[in-house]
Formats: structure tokens, sequence, C-alpha cells
């Protein structure tokens, strides 16, 4: 059995690798995303690779960025990752509306910076490396609270979360920085509440008790509107 699947598992790499491959030849050995070029740091693993060059990428948290984000309204993206996502949401965006982006992970950050900004909204577009993070203070972490303050969310803001399961700390802690938050995209990471005795379903409820109400639910994401 074990071998078996070792054998299916060769195969799908060398399935991922072909398209890869086949992506790069067509792109002049660069990568593109959503129609523009890329930058992705030495390493990237290739299923990663595959799902950027077969469109799959955050595929869902896309859809659900297409269907329900206002154009008019800044955005505080937390967990920017590769800058993909961030990327797309720029698109998404009028030319003079606010858009913060906090990545923790420094290898991400070159990447994160050529994917997320655009020429188009190049001076609306801030990219920040630090981490969201309620049990700790310094330098290199903010709340939500100290992101909301390079904003104008006078008509509210939209919120696009990734944060690895700090988002029920956010959700707990940061009422306040949520009171203008028109919408709130946040994927979830319920293993990770699990491990610190807490559940989605807890999850969910402090989301309630803050104001909003669920709009959506794909995989993993969640959309959250105020009524």
């Amino acid at each position: 059995m074990g071998t078996l699947k070792h054998i299916k598992q060769i195969a799908k790499q060398a399935v991922q690798q072909k398209a890869v491959w086949a992506h790069l030849g067509q792109h002049g050995g660069g990568y593109t995303f959503q129609g523009r070029p890329i930058r992705l740091p030495r390493g990237t693993e290739l299923s990663l690779r595959y799902a950027i060059v077969s469109d799959g990428y955050e595929s869902s948290k896309r859809e659900l960025i297409k269907q329900y984000m206002q154009s008019n309204l800044p955005v505080i993206e937390l967990g920017g990752g590769l800058g993909l996502v961030s990327g797309f949401i720029s698109e998404q965006l009028d030319i003079e509306v606010n858009h913060v982006i906090v990545e923790a992970d420094p290898a991400f950050m070159d990447s994160c910076r050529v994917n997320a900004i655009t020429e188009r909204r190049a001076s609306k577009t801030h990219v920040v490396q630090k981490a969201v993070a309620y049990d700790t203070s310094g330098a290199a972490a903010c709340k939500l609270a100290d992101l909301r303050l390079q904003i104008d969310d006078n008509e509210g803001y939209t919120l696009v979360c990734d944060i690895q399961g700090a988002e029920f700390d956010m959700i707990e802690q940061d009422k306040e920085a949520l009171e203008t938050c028109k919408l709130a995209l946040i994927e979830v990471h319920p293993d990770a509440f699990e491990s610190h005795g807490r559940s989605l379903s807890e999850f969910l409820a402090l989301v309630r008790e803050a104001g909003f109400q669920q709009v959506d639910h794909v995989e993993n994401i969640y959309a959250f509107a105020r009524p």
C-alpha cells in the first residue's frame, strides 16, 4: 500500500512539473498570475508553483473578494504571504483607496512587495513586515487597531485575514478596531484553535457578538458583514 501511494505521488509530481515547465516556456522562463508577471522566492514548493500556474492558488478567497469587496473602501490585509492575493485585491480597488498589507515572514517580503504593488496604485499600497500578535509586544508585533490608524476608514473598511489562528485573539481582544469594518474575509484555522483549547464554534460566536453576520463560507474561508 505504501509503495502504491508513493508511485501515485511521483506521478502527481510529474504532472505538476510538466505544467510548470509548460508555463515557463510560454512566459519566457518567468511566472505570471492573473496575467501579471510575478516573483516567487527561491525554493518555492512545486505544489505551490503548480497551483499558481493552473490558476488554483487561493481561488476560493479570490472569488469571495470579487463577489463581496467594495472597491471604494480601504483594505487591511493580514497575512500577505506571496502578495498574489494582494495584487488581485489591488486590481479591484479604486485608484485612491488605501491598502495596507502585513506579512511576518522576512523570506516572503521581497516577493510580497513586488507582487502586491501594481503600477496603477503604487502610492496607495503599503506592505509592512510585522506579525499580528496579541500575546506579545514590540517593534515586530502589531494589532489591528495599530493598522486602522493607517487608513481612512470614515466610510468603513474591508478586512482580509489569514494569520494562522491569531484571528481568534483578534476578534476577542480587538473589538473596537472592528467597529468600522464593513466586511471581514477570514481564513480560519480550527486546528490552531483546538491546540489552545478553543473551537471554531466559539470563534463564530465571538464574530456574531462583534456585530457581524456570516454571509458566505467556502472551505475554511468565511465572509462576515455588518447588517
